[in-house]
């Protein structure tokens, strides 16, 4: 789980600036290191996201976690240098039987 913390409120176009930018990004670098397809889910709060690479091996997924906190982080901070970019790793639910 990606989460970015901004200071106080952004305007509209700061704010889809954020989001579109977030998922833009995480689906060129899906691309670029798998060639596969990406699965997004907006997180719990207004500016989180689970990026989910399909069928990619543990490596494949550590190096893209490992990139796209970088990436964000660079992005993000360019426009908002007091922002916190976080990556939270967590296990997905597991479906009982």
């Amino acid at each position: 789980m990606y989460t970015v913390t901004l200071p106080g409120n952004l305007t509209q176009a700061e704010s889809a600036l954020v989001k579109r930018g977030t998922i833009q990004i995480a689906a060129l670098l899906a691309a670029k290191i798998t060639g596969r397809g990406l699965i997004i889910n907006d997180g719990d709060i207004e500016y989180s996201w689970d990026f989910i690479l399909v069928d990619a091996s543990s490596d494949e997924q550590n190096t893209f976690d490992e990139r796209l906190l970088r990436m964000l982080s660079d992005y993000v901070h360019a426009g908002f240098p007091d922002a916190v970019v976080r990556y939270t790793k967590h296990e997905a639910p597991k479906l009982s039987k």
